[in-house]
Order: C-alpha cells, then sequence, then structure tokens
C-alpha cells in the first residue's frame, strides 16, 4: 500500500507540472548612451528587480506577462513613444522556449531640476467627434510648460475608435503624458477582469511606476469589472507588485498615486446614497493605506467630475475636476468647478498644486448675488472651486472686511441654471444634475458693493466682485 500512495502522489505530482505554465524569463539592459545604468528598477508588472553593475536585469515572470517597464530613474527624460506620449514599456514577445527580450535605453537631463511641474487632467472623456474638436480646443488653453503629464482615466467615454483623436490632442502639448484607465475606457465586450485589451494596445500597461527628482509616481488600475458592471477595487495581482515597487523606494519619500476611481470620496453621501458607494470609492483601499504608511503620499483621482480634498491619516487625496467638465455640456462641472486641468510643482520632494479653469487664467472662485441660492435667501455665494481645510475665505462689503464666510453645502446656482431638468441644455444627459458641494461659502450683506478674497494653502490670494448675470 506504501509503495502504490507513492505511485499516485508522484503521478499526481508529474501530472500538475505538466499542466503547470512554464516561468517567462525576461532579460535585458537599462542603458544611457551606450552605459548601463545600474539599480534602474524593471517589473513585468508583476515583481519588481533593479539592475545589476552593468544595467542588465533578468526577471522570471508569469507568461501572462504582457509588458516589461523600467520604473524611470531620476535624472533621465520621460521616452516618448512615436505619437509624442510617455514611453517607457516594451511589449513583450515570448519565444519558443518562453523568454524575451527588454532594452531600454534613456536620456539623461544636462543639468536635472529638483523643481519642475506636471499636469494632471481629469476626465478628458470624449464620445464623438465634435467632442473631440472640444478637447481639441481645450488643449489650445492648457500651458504646456511642465515635464510631464497624466489623465486620470476615462480618456473616451465608451468610444474605442476615439483613443486616436485623445492621443493627438494630449500629444500637442509637446509634454509626454502617461494615461490611467478608466471605467469608460474598458473594452465594450469585457472579455476579462480588467478589459484592458484595447487601453493597452494604445497605451501600454495599465500600472506601473516612474521617478522625477526624488518624487515616486505610482500608475494604479482601480476599475474592477464584475460582468455587469464594476467596483473601486485593486486586484492581488497590483497589491503585490506594488509591494515589491516600494520595497526599492525610500522610506519616507514622496510618493504620488494616479487612478480613476477615488479612493476616498463623500460624493455617495453628498447624494443621498443616489450613486453607488462602491462605484464611488475603492473598497479594499485600507490595504493600498498600509502600503503607503511609511511614505509621505498623495492619491490623485477623478472619476466624479468635481473637485474635493479629503484626508486619511497622512495621506492627501486630491479628487480632480475635469477637462470635459459636466460631459462637455457646458463650461462647468456639475459641482460648478470650470471645465479644467491642475499644475504641480515639485520642489525638493515637496509638492503644491493649483487649478486652471479653461479661459479664466488663474480666477479661483465665482460669486453670486444675494439670493442666487434660494435655499438661502438673502446671502451671497462663493463657490471656491479648489478649497481645502487649510484655505481662508472673507468677504467685503464697500471695502471693508466683514470676516469669514462661513461653509455650508448646496447647490451651486450656475450649475442649476445650466443643468436642472431634462431640458437644460439641450445637450443634456438625463444624468446629468446639479450636484450638492462642500466648497460653498456663504455670508449676508446689507445692500453695499461686495467682493470675496481667498488666500489658499500656499499664501496666494485671489479676489472676485459679484458674477453680473
Amino acid at each position: 500500500m506504501p509503495d502504490r500512495r507513492r505511485f499516485l502522489s508522484s503521478s499526481a505530482a508529474l501530472g500538475l507540472s505538466l499542466l503547470a505554465p512554464r516561468p517567462a524569463r525576461i532579460r535585458g539592459r537599462v542603458s544611457a548612451r551606450g552605459k548601463g545604468i545600474p539599480g534602474a528598477v524593471v517589473s513585468d508588472g508583476l515583481s519588481s528587480t533593479p539592475t545589476d553593475a552593468s544595467g542588465d536585469f533578468e526577471l522570471v515572470s508569469d507568461q501572462k506577462a504582457r509588458f516589461a517597464f523600467v520604473s524611470l530613474p531620476s535624472g533621465y527624460r520621460v521616452p516618448k513613444d512615436e505619437s509624442g506620449l510617455a514611453c517607457i514599456y516594451r511589449r513583450l514577445e515570448l519565444d519558443s522556449k518562453g523568454e524575451a527580450a527588454a532594452e531600454f535605453q534613456l536620456e539623461p537631463l544636462d543639468s536635472p531640476a529638483e523643481d519642475y511641474r506636471f499636469l494632471v487632467f481629469g476626465d478628458t472623456q470624449i464620445k464623438t467627434p465634435d467632442e473631440a474638436d472640444e478637447l481639441d480646443r481645450a488643449m489650445r488653453d492648457v500651458d504646456g510648460n511642465a515635464v510631464f503629464g497624466v489623465t486620470c482615466g476615462d480618456l473616451v467615454h465608451d468610444a474605442m475608435d476615439l483613443f486616436p483623436r485623445y492621443r493627438s490632442a494630449v500629444a500637442s502639448l509637446g509634454v509626454p503624458f502617461f494615461q490611467v484607465v478608466g471605467n469608460h475606457d474598458l473594452d465594450p465586450a469585457r472579455g476579462s477582469v480588467r478589459g484592458t485589451a484595447t487601453f493597452e494596445s494604445y497605451f501600454g500597461p495599465a500600472h506601473y511606476s516612474f521617478n522625477v527628482s526624488g518624487v515616486h509616481y505610482v500608475v494604479l488600475a482601480d476599475v474592477f469589472w464584475l460582468g455587469d458592471g464594476y467596483v473601486g477595487f485593486l486586484d492581488e495581482d497590483q497589491l503585490s507588485w506594488l509591494a515589491s515597487d516600494l520595497a526599492l523606494v525610500e522610506p519616507g519619500s514622496t510618493v504620488v498615486v494616479f487612478a480613476h476611481i477615488p479612493f476616498l470620496s463623500t460624493s455617495s453621501e453628498r447624494r443621498g446614497g443616489r450613486i453607488a458607494k462602491r462605484e464611488a470609492e475603492v473598497t479594499n483601499r485600507d490595504r493600498l493605506f498600509e502600503v503607503l504608511s511609511r511614505f509621505r503620499a498623495h492619491f490623485a483621482t477623478a472619476h466624479t467630475h468635481e473637485s474635493e480634498h479629503l484626508f486619511h491619516g497622512g495621506v492627501h487625496e486630491h479628487v480632480l475636476s475635469t477637462v470635459c467638465g459636466a460631459w462637455w455640456c457646458g463650461p462647468i462641472c456639475w459641482d460648478g468647478t470650470p471645465n479644467g486641468y491642475h499644475i504641480y510643482e515639485a520642489r525638493s520632494g515637496e509638492l503644491s498644486w493649483s487649478f486652471r479653469p479653461t479661459g479664466l487664467g488663474d480666477r479661483q472662485l465665482r460669486v453670486y448675488a444675494a439670493g442666487a441660492d434660494p435655499a438661502r435667501p438673502g446671502e451671497i455665494v462663493a463657490n471656491v472651486w479648489n478649497w481645502d481645510l487649510q484655505w481662508k475665505v472673507f468677504w467685503y462689503e464697500d471695502g471693508i472686511r466683514r470676516g469669514e464666510m462661513l461653509r455650508a453645502r448646496g447647490l451651486d446656482p450656475m450649475a442649476v441654471a445650466l443643468y436642472q431638468g431634462n431640458d437644460r441644455p439641450p445637450k443634456n444627459p438625463a444624468f446629468v444634475e446639479p450636484v450638492p458641494t462642500d466648497h460653498l461659502f456663504y455670508a449676508r450683506p446689507s445692500g453695499g458693493s461686495v467682493a470675496v478674497e481667498v488666500t489658499d494653502r500656499f499664501g496666494r490670494t485671489f479676489s472676485s466682485k459679484i458674477e453680473e448675470g
């Protein structure tokens, strides 16, 4: 009997080994001007490894790996592909032995800057050629003085044939852009859990990392397809990869995570549960917080088409307003924030940021006359679009400062005028309605001339008078 058991056991093991996929082996080199770069981190999206003293690397990988990418080291220019978008990856083609090669040739910067700018776009979300034209026009208002850019998902609105139009629009800026996958960028058939095959054919891997002057940047895919809908969720492959990626980053460093669905959001609560919470925020975010606990972390996300700053422990989440506003229905998002984009500045690893509304210069607020909000008659209303808890909002009457304004949840008056009701505007999809926001401020004047002054967390001051009309 023992011999029979040993025979059955060894036969079963042999059968399993024959069925199990062979590991893939990826070899290559990271170099600049013919010289290998030691310590550069290369990954297949599942695990990560540094290059040796000669710039060579070897990864033993799962055969499902489709890409290898270099986590661009600091001090090198962001590479571009033939279309002008950022390109730090190589597509893997395994040979009959399950082996692949991946070579990365980087260009060193003549004088790497400690201070630099990068751009972040919320949903560009084009659905028709006309909307693609609007995106082209919006790009003409973008200050392209930046080292790189990132679009945080929903590049298109279920219109995969418009990926080339998105690509040409952002490439026109001359800035190497990285892309995040959004729920509207998934394949219509969604044949896999991710459904990212078409996205990856245009833009490469859906999660990866890179470094610029001491800041570590991570792009994640946090849209998880369930078959009849999606949730905000990070799969185990990404979480495992991220742990291996961050294990090679100095603790205490600044880490910026780009994703589509917010990790934190009050969107569902503010709308009285009319949007599913699992679609508005990442359900297993605590796993991410745990992995990032050793770093100074910022999240930059989009998806909800509104502005919000949220804090959890040491993490600051920037929920970004969108380039397309309320799905290209008008000049503002449904919380009253104008269509626009975000500029970030890094100085020796510290970040600062600002919002740029399309066509409005550096304006940071809109002020409405008393009575514009029927819920608070007799009070002026100021919508301070990029507000967070460190901003100050004061109001003046006849040139005299009257004090800080009261923050309260409400509907932006312009959003009500543009979007409330199925007949406004004619292009308005049925789901676009004004949404309650927490960055409205109120005061009750006595009839004099009114102005509002705001100061952001970085000491920059902006002012505005009551919007006419």
